[in-house]
């Protein structure tokens, strides 16, 4: 039940609450004015003794007080059905700020938190909620830059010590004497560490840019997949894993270098996670892109978690 139901049902029992006490003490103050009335025998002294005999005899109500309680009754239930009928419209009109700000905070998200919700003309309690929601979202906005810039910087920074590492790492292998044992597992481990670490330094550039989502163009989901295929065929080919994508051409709306990129990661997740000699099967249906794999999923506990950043299961 919605606050402007309520707000009707409670003015409503309160108004038959107190028309029900009006009506009732109309009607006993009513009961207690009707005067009874003994009617008058002649005194003549033929009846003396008949009228000793007769009992007083009070008169019935008339019909003019039970028509009063009856109306008195109508009346009551009048002024109830009025009274919440106006209620329930005066109500609408007065929820009507609280409606549109209600609508306007569902229209936000983090790409318009900069963008302020009108202020009504009256400065009561919504005034005091719109410039309050405000405050928050000016907050947050800053919170969210200060965010991004972090970031950035610290990615900025990250790249330069890796690069040189990297070289560093490199030339070392091209040493005269060949690596072996120990050495050799040691300096493999840390190629590896040392690329996991650059791609997650071009990660934190990537999340920390304003990317272009609005500029988009029809991309042709085929020729995309294609080339996606192509940049990984080498880590497919180190597992034995058949890809097969069905050749449909469909054209949608959207980033192609944020499309590859989506695709890039969602197949290369399914050829590491999926074991040796297996394949892989990629459909396009009513734009609608399936990427169907051997691996293990992804339970549903963690299905909610999977467009976290650097979420890992």
């Amino acid at each position: 039940m919605n606050l402007r139901l309520r707000l009707t049902l409670m003015s409503s029992i309160i108004l038959s609450i107190a028309c029900f006490v009006l009506t009732l003490a109309v009607n006993l103050s009513a009961d207690k004015a009707m005067i009874p009335i003994t009617p008058i025998v002649p005194t003549s002294e033929a009846n003396v003794a008949m009228e000793n005999l007769q009992p007083s005899i009070k008169l019935a109500p008339s019909s003019q007080y039970e028509l009063f309680r009856l109306e008195s009754i109508v009346a009551m239930v009048v002024v109830v059905l009025s009274g919440s009928i106006s209620t329930y419209f005066v109500a609408g009109q007065t929820l009507k700020p609280l409606k549109k700000l209600t609508e306007e905070i569902k229209n936000k998200t983090v790409n318009n938190l900069d963008e302020k919700i009108s202020l009504p003309a009256i400065k009561d309690e919504i005034f005091d909620i719109s410039t309050a929601f405000n405050d928050m979202s000016q907050n947050l906005q800053n919170s969210f830059k200060l965010q991004e810039q972090f970031a950035a910087d610290a990615a900025h920074e990250l790249r330069t010590p890796l690069a040189v590492m990297m070289a560093k790492l490199e030339v070392f292998k091209l040493s005269e004497v060949p690596l072996q044992g120990n050495t050799l597992i040691m300096v493999n481990e840390m190629s590896l560490q040392l690329d996991r670490l650059s791609n997650l330094t071009n990660e934190l550039l990537w999340f920390s840019k304003d990317l272009p989502l609005k500029n988009n163009i029809n991309v042709n989901l085929y020729l995309l997949l294609s080339d996606v295929l192509d940049e990984l065929s080498d880590k497919s080919q180190e597992k034995n894993i058949t890809i097969h994508l069905e050749q449909k051409e469909i054209v949608i709306s959207g980033d192609d270098a944020l499309l590859e990129r989506v695709f890039f990661n969602l197949i290369e997740n399914a050829i590491k996670y999926s074991p040796e000699n297996s394949s892989i099967i990629i459909s396009l249906q009513n734009n609608i892109v399936k990427i169907i794999d051997c691996g293990e999923g992804i339970s549903d506990e963690q299905k909610h978690l999977i467009f976290e950043p650097f979420y890992r299961v």
